[in-house]
């Protein structure tokens, strides 16, 4: 995923870079030889036939003959073992409700709910609840294939300031200033990954289309804007890229703001 800009400090760090690539272009695209890989990454056949023998080694793709009638040598395809790998989704861009989802690296959910939060006045209380219902899901899956979670991400409706790593502007009072990242690291042991909900979207758009600058607008609770510009998410200072200041419109003594109904300024506009 190119999301991130990646910072290429050592050598360590541009093969990093080189696998996310490799990877990057297997994922949604199986049975391609190394030929292929290197025309779609920029890099060369020697890289990423060295890069695919380690993945292989350690059952991340597999490789097989491809069928052909040509004479001579019939490269190999390479598939990535996207079955193998799972990642978890929180939702919690609603006050008082939750979603989870587990998926493949195919993007393909094997588990999706949606639960009633509201009777929990912390945000721990919620990571515990969360963590309750991902091991009642793994214990029922247990004797499947083997159930390999690589990361989580967290939709919030709010920044994510990462120079303090806690959320700011929060349109849900319980999640202000609180280190979310942290706490549910904490619990599920797992790397996590927190950020607006509208930067998750342009991330997504960007994952499957490959296109390299994208605005994506994002009306649920609130209005924002995710953007991508030369295949990077644009984070701005402390993650207010793409932000817009919302200004809230009805009664809310009469239940809240539902969907929809927010009007959007610029930043400093009038």
């Amino acid at each position: 995923m190119n999301g991130e800009t990646i910072m290429i400090n050592d050598v360590a760090d541009l093969k990093i870079k080189n696998v996310r690539s490799v990877l990057d272009s297997l994922r949604f695209t199986e049975n391609q030889t190394k030929r292929d890989i290197a025309e779609n990454t920029g890099l060369s056949v020697t890289t990423v036939a060295h890069i695919c023998n380690e993945l292989k080694q350690q059952n991340i793709i597999t490789d097989a003959k491809g069928k052909g009638t040509r004479v001579g040598r019939i490269p190999s395809q390479i598939t990535f073992q996207h079955q193998r790998f799972f990642v978890i989704g929180i939702d919690l861009q609603i006050a008082g409700l939750m979603g989870m989802a587990v998926t493949n690296l195919h993007n393909q959910a094997v588990f999706s709910d949606f639960y009633d939060i509201s009777v929990y006045e912390s945000v721990e209380a919620i990571a515990d609840f969360a963590k309750a219902k991902f091991d009642a899901f793994a214990a029922e899956h247990s004797g499947d294939e083997e159930l390999t979670v690589i990361g989580m991400g967290i939709s919030v409706p709010a920044v994510y300031d990462a120079e303090n790593a806690r959320l700011v502007s929060s349109s849900v009072p319980l999640y202000e200033g609180v280190k979310m990242k942290a706490i549910f690291q904490e619990r599920f042991e797992l790397p996590v990954y927190v950020d607006n909900t509208s930067n998750f979207r342009v991330i997504s758009a960007h994952t499957i289309t490959k296109l390299d600058n994208i605005v994506c607008l994002d009306i649920s609770q609130g209005v924002g804007v995710g953007i991508v510009c030369n295949g990077s998410l644009v984070r701005g200072v402390k993650g207010y890229g793409g932000e817009l200041a919302h200004v809230p419109i009805g009664d809310l003594r009469r239940g809240g703001i539902g969907p929809a109904t927010y009007i959007a300024a610029l930043p400093g506009s009038a």
